[in-house]
């Protein structure tokens, strides 16, 4: 059965329009943990990176539990990517760690040591790492993070062979580099509180800086080629519900041309089509966009002194609709 889509919100406008739906199904418990991370398998499930006693939960697309995992594994989950062969990519920042799962759900691999953090912007791993991901060479790449500013680039087996970046907010410098993502050997790093996305070739080379972004927390390539970018609100309180800032989703072209800006006004609360701390975004064949949200940090932030609704909406899918109104096929 297909989700039960919100006919009275439509999102976005031309190409590029959505609508809210009710997800997961009905008859599935949604998640009220935060999201921190969130990514589609080649299968299109859904695999959740939950602040929850267990953490990892996969759905199908229609939004059905097929698994749920993880329990022991992980302190504060924070970004996860997807590799070969059904592998997993979990990053986290509590405990300043990466650790392979494999396809039966077991550790192989874990890189960085365990509750040992490095020292505060010494560039060295891992100081808070945010997220993971697996070129096709099969190395791994590793933004780091709160507290650090740095690329790390390790071996299929965990070997540390590189590092670069540093703090600064010249080409090549970070200021909070909180997603990463990888696409025709190229590095595509969510440089957050510097509003920009970096690219780099796999040595760590600058090749592009796209600005027009606010606080860009994650990113996924669409099947069409264009990037869905996963963007912070104002969170503090001199711009705190300032317009055109977000919470949101951007829509970027290949070579970094903002297409959409995909938000109600106002763009944070608790309605469809509206967000709270857009924190992970993943992207599926159909085009459908599914985001992942922090609210238990997020909420506070943007809402001081507000009770938090009792409903958490921190998985949250919108379905891609064609230019005619019909839904993606």
């Amino acid at each position: 059965m297909e989700p039960k889509e919100k006919r009275s919100c439509e999102l976005g406008d031309g190409e590029y329009r959505y609508a809210p739906v009710d997800w997961p199904a009905e008859h599935e418990s949604a998640p009220s943990a935060d999201v921190a991370g969130v990514v589609v398998g080649d299968d299109d499930s859904v695999t959740a990176f939950r602040r929850a006693p267990t953490p990892l939960t996969r759905y199908s697309a229609e939004g059905r539990i097929l698994q749920e995992w993880g329990a022991g594994i992980f302190r504060n989950p924070h970004g996860i990517s997807a590799g070969r062969d059904g592998v997993l990519w979990c990053t986290d920042d509590g405990d300043h760690t990466v650790r392979k799962i494999d396809s039966s759900g077991a550790v192989a691999l874990v890189i960085g040591s365990p509750g040992s953090p490095a020292p505060f912007m010494s560039n060295h791993p891992f100081r808070r790492c945010t997220q993971a991901v697996e070129s096709p060479n099969g190395d791994v790449y590793v933004s780091d993070g709160y507290g650090n500013a740095t690329i790390h680039r390790y071996d299929a087996e965990g070997r540390h062979m590189s590092s670069f970046g540093s703090s600064g907010v010249e080409p090549g410098e970070f200021n909070l580099p909180h997603s990463i993502n990888i696409h025709d050997d190229l590095l595509y790093v969510a440089d957050r509180e510097n509003h920009r996305i970096q690219l780099l070739d796999l040595d760590g080379r600058v090749v592009d800086v796209w600005q027009g972004v606010h606080r860009p927390s994650a990113l996924a390539r669409t099947p069409t080629g264009e990037w869905a970018v996963a963007e912070l609100g104002p969170m503090w309180a001199f711009n705190r519900g300032a317009p055109n800032l977000g919470p949101r989703i951007s829509i970027l072209s290949s070579t970094g041309e903002v297409l959409a800006r995909i938000a109600m006004q106002p763009s944070a609360g608790v309605e469809p089509g509206q967000l709270v701390a857009p924190h992970g975004v993943a992207v599926d064949s159909r085009g459908d966009i599914y985001i992942g949200q922090v609210w238990s940090i997020g909420w506070p932030m943007m809402f001081p002194g507000r009770e938090s609704p009792s409903t958490r909406r921190t998985l949250v899918k919108w379905v891609r609709r064609q230019a005619m109104g019909d839904l993606v096929t």
